[in-house]
């Protein structure tokens, strides 16, 4: 059933992680040592917590009492929502008391891997705890599903000052909690809906990225679509650790890994691992493995990045508009402000090019984005209609409300016609026929005239 990690494998995640290329994002199926050295999953003990509860005050018993999005539903309904965040609140509270008197190798190996970025759908503290012990300092963000839109994250995290993403919400901010059934279909109508979608940055992250899945689930439906929805890349390798329970479901698993392996493979993920493993095991593996071949290295923090490094790893977020006849271009472009440190947005999957690209176009151009790249070509010089018009459009309108620049016209066909538009708004159109010039030259304006604002 499972799928063997090989040499040239491991080779790749050592690789990664040395480059800073790899991005950890851990889930609920990660257990936690407790006070007699056994074994817990924490949204376990909390979904059972919460079903005494329910046992209790309304004679409620629940039919999968290990299943936390299912029992916070039932008790939210049968009490109330400040009942049961004031429960996981306490929960999560009591179990980050305790952290200090356990000891996790698990997590502390974890903690010592040169990681930038951690992505999370937990609600605990536990890494942050581990990597803090490990003399880091960790920096924690939550996405809000039902909060203020954040365009970009701009500090995407260092390995001396990492970042925690929470994807679900953090109990230190119980509005970002994401914990319910109907959390999790909100969470999952925001992200695909872009409203409030994730930052442009953290979701260019994946396209290039190796991407190591830690007791995530991938096996359940809302984190396949939010898979989708992250745009993982389909060319590099990721693994996904999808550890079998020890009693109980036993044969379920088996059915839904099997499923999931079929399922990405179908997609096109064959990049994408599917192990199962424990995920001890494999971390201690992992630690082992980075000691032996960085003996020196294994516990060192990266040196703090300069000013100008900084600016680039925040760089501005670059909106690129193109027609699809230009889609091989435009992705050259993309690949080449990243290399230059900018993080620019293209659009996922031709999304652009159908209805859903027109529900989100205009926040995602007036607000979203800090500058607007448009590719003048021959090809829109022969259309007449184009969802590009639509695009300058919505940047004009920005441009006029903006003291610095925000649309960038480049040509990238000599004989391509500019557009009238830009022309009558007095933009000044650049060039790129030279991919290494002309690309370093476009950054470096954008640059300039970020830092200057």
């Amino acid at each position: 059933m499972s799928t063997k990690i090989r040499d040239r494998h491991w080779n790749v995640l050592l690789d990664s992680i040395k480059g800073e290329n790899c991005i950890p994002v851990l889930g609920p199926d990660i257990c936690m040592t407790n006070d007699d050295g056994s074994r817990s999953n924490l949204a376990i003990d909390l979904a059972r917590e919460l079903s005494d509860i329910l046992l209790e005050d309304k004679q409620l018993k629940v039919k999968d009492p290990n299943n936390i999005s299912l029992v916070a539903q039932m008790l939210q309904n049968e009490l109330s929502r400040d009942e049961l965040i004031i429960e996981a609140k306490g929960f999560y509270e009591e179990h980050a008391k305790r952290l200090a008197e356990r000891k996790d190798t698990t997590f502390e190996n974890l903690a010592a891997l040169p990681f930038p970025l951690f992505v999370t759908s937990r609600h605990d503290n536990t890494l942050k705890h581990y990597l803090e012990k490990r003399g880091k300092q960790p920096k924690v963000k939550s996405y809000l599903f039902k909060g203020d839109h954040t365009t970009t994250l701009r500090d995407l995290g260092t390995v001396e000052k990492p970042l925690i993403y929470h994807l679900y919400g953090s109990f230190e901010d119980p509005t970002s909690l994401v914990i319910t059934e109907n959390d999790l279909l909100d969470f999952l109508r925001a992200v695909v809906a872009n409203d409030p979608g994730l930052p442009v940055d953290f979701q260019n992250l994946f396209r290039d990225k190796n991407v190591l899945f830690l007791g995530f689930g991938l096996g359940n439906y809302h984190l396949r679509i939010l898979l989708h929805a992250l745009n993982l890349s389909k060319r590099n390798l990721s693994f996904a650790l999808e550890n079998t329970p020890v009693a109980e479901g036993q044969e379920a698993f088996v059915q839904r890994f099997n499923e999931s392996v079929l399922f990405y493979g179908q997609l096109g993920f064959n990049a994408l691992k599917m192990l199962d493993t424990g995920f001890d095991e494999f971390i201690d593996d992992l630690y082992r493995r980075w000691v032996e071949r960085y003996p020196e290295g294994a516990t060192e923090t990266a040196p703090r990045p300069s000013r100008e490094e900084s600016i680039a790893a925040a760089g501005p977020s670059v909106f690129i508009s193109y027609v699809k006849e230009d889609e091989e271009r435009a992705q050259r472009l993309f690949e080449r402000l990243r290399e230059e440190g900018l993080n620019p947005w293209i659009d996922k999957d031709g999304l652009r090019f159908g209805a859903q690209w027109a529900d989100t176009l205009e926040d995602t151009v007036s607000k979203d984005v800090d500058y607007f790249v448009v590719l003048q070509s021959r090809a829109l010089s022969d259309r007449r209609e184009s969802y590009v018009y639509k695009e300058v459009n919505i940047a004009l309108e920005r441009q006029s409300r903006r003291a610095g620049r925000f649309i960038f016209p480049v040509q990238i066909d000599e004989d391509a016609q500019r557009l009238e538009a830009v022309e009558r708004a007095k933009i000044q159109t650049g060039a790129l026929y030279d991919w290494n010039a002309d690309v370093k030259a476009l950054a470096s304006e954008i640059r300039r005239d970020y830092e200057a604002q």
